[in-house]
């Protein structure tokens, strides 16, 4: 997973822009919100990892968790969800970008 998903719109919300950084979970991508054009963090799980239904489950709860967080130093988590992208199913996650 790399700069392939540069372009593509998940599930007709957010419009990939740039790859910020990856690891060996996934990718966080800058995109920006369509319906409020607010810029936002995309982490995307490997496709891999998306078909395992355990680590899903952990990816929905660490989402859910980490939504429920309000404090200046965490960024606030927006949207969860699974789409479709050319290569395949994916699991994300949606934070506030912090520029920096």
């Amino acid at each position: 997973m790399d700069d392939f998903l540069i372009g593509e719109r998940l599930d007709d919300k957010y419009l990939i822009e740039r790859l910020l950084g990856q690891g060996g979970m996934g990718a966080v991508y800058k995109a920006t919100h369509l319906g409020t054009t607010r810029a936002v963090a995309i982490k995307i799980i490997h496709r891999q990892l998306s078909s395992n239904q355990e680590f899903v489950e952990r990816f929905r709860r660490e989402a859910e968790a980490s939504g429920r967080l309000r404090h200046p130093n965490v960024v606030d988590v927006t949207d969860f969800g699974f789409a479709r992208t050319r290569s395949g199913p994916v699991a994300y996650l949606v934070m506030e970008y912090l520029d920096g």
